[in-house]
């Protein structure tokens, strides 16, 4: 099952290690933090800014103009030397009255007695219609080591500034060593999406890692429910960046990195912390929860044997349990939407929900799968063997989990894994709500089940699974499948029988999947597949089996709608 995310109420989160303790930040009154020492469970810690305050020197914090913001945006820490430095964000909604401040502290430790941090004020302001072209928010610092080239040249202990939202993109500029300030005259172009002029298409949230004779320069693309993180990468920190197929940046191409796929959505805004973690590196981002709060998530980072990143499946234990061995049922999925179920047997071969098949290895953590027909994909695991993830030749993200193994339900022998309503396996008066992560499983050993509506993914950010060997199912209602959420059926055997509708993809932001296949029989009054709003998708495969609909069908009505069928019988 998907993990839980750890931190509500936060976003645009930062990270850093002292000790033995993880920090992280986010944006904010008074730029709130956590620590924790397992990456799991967090606590929270003093703010940096104890009342909640706004710099006083700030010119936004005195506007009074509707969109001026009371909080601080896109914290970013850094240690240079001796001195942890917090570079921060303060700025009005939407345009580019913004300014970027500094703090600094000796130690992060709120426990120690030379814990504090001290305002340093101003550090780099932009104004409405700058003639620089960029919006002064989402800073992040970055210090040459031994080995960069920096510049076209290694200068060890240099200090950057990098920077941008909308507008005309990101920015990098070099900042006076002892302060931590007064950036360069020498301001140069990152990354853009070929706006000058007014908010335009959305680019912001850099931040930059050197690894192995590259910087690695991530960014976050768009808002809200299609927030994603996407790289580029460069031998020069003042580029020229590219994304992995050789485009440049700077004309708005890079490599997706991180999407909204299943129950995540706003995935972006990241932070990465390189070689203080055991068995990965570390990606930090915020999504949005189904309740509409911004949360944190803290997810292992792979380096591809070509060098770029990987982002796994957020972390639900550290250190990483002992690894499992790959057979057994998972969900794999291409292209953030695309999931089908594939088993992957001990003799090293493989099959899917959608008759595809072929043969698996693994060999020092990475997992080759070699499809009958199709492609060689290279996928990392991670180090407890329960999920993996790749990316395909055209750069589309490829992932997997492994389906766990749940206890019978207290009725019967159904799998529960879900959040039921009254705590009991709903009868035929209630509505089944399959989400939170949860599956429910029949087969021809279980009892028949009657129920009113079965809802799969009915939350906003919510993911359910259904599949169906056997058994029979009767419901007087409805069956919905992502109705605001992300929802699938997979129906191999037993009797369906719906009396109402059967939707696949409701509502905004919503998917959902139904394969029909083996001995599976579903019928219905009505069918729709990508249904009542524009940015809904459905998609149906009948491969085997029998599909009877006794009214209308609605393919695509609003959002988007398929239906591959490559047998079986769909009788409408």
């Amino acid at each position: 099952a998907r993990p839980p995310t750890v931190l509500q109420n936060m976003g645009d989160p930062t990270i850093i290690k002292e000790g033995s303790w993880f920090y992280m930040y986010g944006s904010g009154s008074g730029i709130p933090g956590v620590r924790s020492t397992n990456l799991v469970n967090w606590v929270s810690i003093p703010r940096v800014f104890p009342n909640n305050d706004t710099p006083t020197w700030s010119p936004i914090t005195n506007l009074t103009v509707q969109n001026a913001g009371n909080q601080i945006w896109a914290p970013q820490i850094t240690k240079y030397g001796s001195t942890y430095r917090m570079y921060y964000s303060h700025s009005t909604i939407g345009s580019q009255r913004s300014v970027i401040g500094l703090a600094t502290a000796t130690t992060l430790d709120p426990s120690s007695g030379s814990y504090g941090w001290t305002d340093q004020g101003l550090v780099l302001e932009s104004v409405v219609d700058d003639p620089g072209g960029y919006n002064a928010i989402d800073p992040k610092m970055h210090v040459e080591v031994s080995g960069e080239n920096g510049a076209g040249g290694n200068n060890v202990g240099k200090n950057w500034l990098m920077w941008g939202s909308y507008w005309s993109g990101i920015f990098v500029a070099s900042l006076n060593r002892t302060s931590g300030k007064s950036p360069g005259t020498g301001k140069y172009q990152l990354a853009s999406r070929g706006q000058t002029n007014g908010p335009g298409p959305g680019i912001e949230g850099p931040t930059v890692v050197w690894r192995n004779g590259y910087y690695y320069l991530f960014v976050s693309y768009d808002v809200y429910e299609s927030y994603n993180v996407r790289v580029g990468r460069s031998t020069n920190l003042i580029g020229p960046y590219v994304d992995r197929q050789g485009r440049s940046m700077t004309n708005g191409f890079a490599t997706p990195l991180l999407a909204p796929y299943g129950k995540w959505r706003n995935t972006g805004h990241n932070d990465v912390l390189i070689g203080q973690s055991t068995g990965y590196d570390l990606f930090v981002n915020h999504i949005w929860t189904k309740d509409f709060i911004r949360a944190l998530q803290v997810r292992p980072l792979f380096w591809a044997s070509d060098g770029w990143p990987l982002v796994g499946e957020p972390i639900t234990q550290y250190p990483s349990a002992a690894a499992t061995a790959l057979p057994g049922s998972w969900v794999h999925q291409n292209g953030w939407s695309n999931t089908v179920s594939i088993t992957y047997a001990s003799n090293g071969t493989f099959s899917s929900s959608a008759g595809s098949s072929g043969t698996w290895q693994t060999n020092s953590g990475r997992l080759t799968l070699n499809w009958s027909g199709g492609p060689t994909q290279e996928l990392t695991l991670h180090p407890d063997g329960n999920s993996y993830v790749g990316r395909a030749s055209d750069d589309a993200d490829i992932r997997g989990w492994r389906v766990p193994s749940t206890a019978p339900g207290a009725n019967g022998s159904y799998n529960l894994a879900a959040r039921w309503q009254g705590g009991v396996i709903p009868g035929a008066a209630d509505a089944a709500i399959v989400e939170d992560d949860g599956t429910v499983s029949m087969s021809a050993s279980d009892p028949d089940w009657s129920v009113l509506d079965i809802r799969i993914g009915s939350s906003m950010g919510s993911q359910g699974a259904m599949s169906q060997t056997g058994g029979r199912v009767t419901q007087g209602g409805w069956m919905r499948i992502g109705i605001n959420g992300s929802g699938s059926l997979d129906q191999a055997g037993g009797t369906n029988q719906v009396a109402g509708f059967i939707t696949v993809g409701e509502n905004q932001g919503s998917s959902g999947s139904l394969t029909l296949r083996g001995s599976g029989k579903l019928s219905c009054s009505d069918f729709a597949v990508g249904w009542a709003h524009f940015s809904s998708r459905g998609e149906v495969s009948i491969q085997q089996g029998n599909f009877d609909v006794s009214a209308a069908c609605f393919i695509g009505l609003e959002g988007t709608g398929t239906i591959n069928m490559s047998g079986g019988a769909f009788n409408s």
